[in-house]
């Protein structure tokens, strides 16, 4: 089974890292996802305009 490092952190008390992000775009999803910055992503695409 896969190590949930967010869930890690939490449960030891330490802060974890995110970001939020408005976009419809899953490539910028996949880029920030593995820049390792950040422990968790909050996607927004509510207000983002889709096209075709």
């Amino acid at each position: 089974m896969r190590k949930n490092r967010m869930r890690e952190l939490l449960n030891a008390g330490k802060p974890t890292v995110g970001t939020h992000v408005i976009t419809t775009s899953p490539e910028i999803i996949e880029v920030i996802g593995h820049s390792g910055l950040f422990d968790y992503i909050e996607l927004s695409s509510q207000d983002a305009t889709w096209s075709p």
